[in-house]
């Protein structure tokens, strides 16, 4: 499971890497360029909330979109203030 309190681009990698996959077979899964999967990883661009969703269910990461959408989406932290129980 994710710390869902801060979800960034470095848990994005970790939790790839606990899955086992490498950036070229998650590209692939998500429809987008290994380049892209590495810029997301070294904190140059952002996923969109919908490929955080997708890279929770492929890492079998539960937490992750919680997280990444805590750390990253004022307008959600503002509305979710606490972790689900």
């Amino acid at each position: 499971m994710i710390d869902t309190a801060d979800v960034t681009n470095i848990e994005l990698q970790a939790a790839r890497e606990a899955a086992g996959l490498y950036q070229h077979q998650v590209a692939r899964q998500l429809h987008v360029s290994e380049d892209t999967v590495s810029r997301w990883e070294r904190g140059e661009s952002m996923p969109t909330s919908e490929q955080v969703d997708k890279m929770e269910k492929l890492y079998r990461a539960p937490g992750l979109w919680y997280g990444w959408m805590r750390y990253h989406d004022k307008p959600f932290r503002d509305r979710f203030p606490e972790e689900p129980a």
